[in-house]
């Protein structure tokens, strides 16, 4: 079983409301890659989310059994710790946040 698994999404963001959206990176397939790890891979990359904060909503598209799924939910606070590692990522300086938890 794999350690990690990689996948690649695009964010798109404006105006409260996000989209998560998957695609393949060549960058990410190791050519010596066992087929779990592959499959683990797309199965896990496969997840399209939108968010809308001024809604309270979120709402994922998920692939199962051959089958699309939509799962609709209020958005949950998360309980953010802001690490102080700041790196610039296309242009834009960023710090590092992690979370844990979902706070009710």
């Amino acid at each position: 079983m794999p350690s990690d698994v990689k996948a690649a999404r695009k964010l798109t963001y404006k105006d409260g409301e996000s989209l998560w959206i998957p695609f393949e990176d060549p960058d990410l397939i190791d050519p010596n890659e066992s087929q779990i790890t592959r499959m683990m891979r797309r199965n896990m990359g496969n997840e399209t989310t939108y968010t809308n904060s001024k809604k309270n909503l979120v709402v994922e598209q998920r692939e199962m059994f051959g089958r699309i799924f939509l799962i609709t939910d209020s958005l949950k606070a998360s309980d953010w710790k802001i690490t102080g590692e700041q790196q610039v990522i296309a242009g834009y300086p960023c710090m590092k946040a992690t979370t844990l938890r979902l706070v009710d």
